[in-house]
């Protein structure tokens, strides 16, 4: 039965590191496809696509960021922006979790090579001898600092860095300034390959809090890198960054003048909470996601009454509600509510009914992921235990 595709489709998203997409890059392209297929562009973001490919086919960069809470289906729409460049020939690096300067090199010399391997394979030796340069010249600025502050001998210290990282209990690490150089060289390597340009989507970016707590030079790092990618005029480089709405938060409150560096061309600022909540003739996310599943599950006349218009009415007023964040887990809670009527579909040949949805909505774990549910269930407990008159 075609609803069991539906079954089977995962709520999450999985982002890969960056050494794991750079070891995978064929498994993780067949993931992401996967999920692309499925995927709802929200109107909105499908016109900024547009514009920042726009910019990169004219030569020129193309910086963004995309943020918003969890389940909002950050991965999932920059999967999806990793697929609608790649169409147009641009090599698109689909998401990673970026932890830290290093990750952005290792992820990036990973895609650019497999891509390479398609159209100009002779180019890549050339791109590993300078990536290869780059992480030794690394380690020996990091094993010079720790000869001086340990006061011990330099090779005494290059024995100590080479023998923590064989041990994995050191990360390699560059500077911002060499990861811009590396990203002009594999730029200019893809255009004589016959690529558009290069274009960078990084993910659950947490403002490398993750691999340094020293949060100032976090965001001395991040300016590093994100300033000459955003006034970089005569090369067709992009970055657009998915990050939590609380990282977005923190860089509001500590250094809010970066984002306009992060919105070329204007607009590139995208809050996936308020595009998924919008409404258009009465017709909302959750519609236009049973529509494009009903025909890419080819399901049949009957199946795709599986599921009442009024559930996805319901869905659409929780994406939309003022306090959506607090309510349900996004798409994400709207991915496992289908689901839900596909199974229930499955097992009675009954539609999935709004009863059947506020049942499921308030058994903690089915819809909502991270407790939403729990203001409704207090309201629903009090009102079940009122006297019946």
């Amino acid at each position: 039965m075609a609803l069991e595709e539906i079954i089977q489709k995962s709520v999450v998203v999985d982002t890969p590191s960056a050494s794991d997409l750079a070891a995978r890059p064929d498994e993780w392209a067949n993931r992401f496809r996967f999920h692309v297929s499925t995927h709802v562009a929200i109107a909105d973001t499908t016109d900024t696509w547009d514009a920042i490919l726009k910019n990169i086919l004219r030569g020129r960069s193309a910086t963004g960021l995309i943020h918003a809470d969890t389940g909002y289906g950050k991965t999932s729409t920059g999967a999806s922006f990793w697929h609608y460049a790649e169409q147009r020939e641009i090599v698109a690096v689909p998401p990673f979790a970026w932890n830290s300067i290093a990750d952005m090199l290792i992820a990036t010399h990973g895609w650019v090579c497999h891509r390479l391997k398609v159209k100009r394979p002779d180019l890549i030796p050339n791109l590993e001898q300078q990536y290869k340069t780059l992480i030794e010249n690394s380690d020996e600025d990091r094993a010079r600092r720790t000869s001086q502050e340990g006061n011990i001998p330099l090779d005494h210290a290059k024995r100590v860095v080479q023998s923590l990282k064989a041990r994995g209990e050191l990360t390699d690490s560059i500077s911002a300034n060499r990861l811009i150089d590396y990203l002009r060289k594999a730029t200019a390597t893809l255009l004589e390959a016959d690529y558009k340009g290069l274009l960078i989507l990084p993910d659950e970016f947490e403002l490398f809090a993750n691999t340094n707590p020293d949060i100032a030079k976090n965001f001395a790092e991040l300016k590093d890198f994100i300033f000459p990618i955003f006034q970089e005029e005569s090369l067709p480089i992009g970055c657009v960054v998915l990050t939590y709405r609380r990282t977005f938060s923190e860089i509001q409150l500590r250094e809010p003048y970066i984002f306009a560096r992060f919105n070329k061309p204007e607009g590139s600022l995208i809050d996936l909470e308020q595009a998924y909540g919008k409404i258009e003739n009465d017709r909302s996310f959750a519609h236009e996601l049973w529509e494009k599943l009903s025909i890419g599950c080819n399901l049949s006349n009957e199946e795709q009454k599986a599921v009442d218009l009024d559930v996805l009415f319901a869905l659409g007023q929780f994406l939309g509600h003022q306090r959506t964040t607090q309510l349900i887990s996004g798409p994400r809670s709207v991915v496992a509510t289908l689901r839900q009527a596909a199974i229930h579909y499955t097992k009675t040949q009954r539609p999935y009914s709004i009863f059947d949805f506020c049942e499921h909505y308030i058994s903690q774990g089915l819809i909502c992921f991270n407790n939403q549910e729990t203001d409704a269930v207090k309201a629903y407990t009090s009102i079940m235990n009122q006297p019946i008159i």
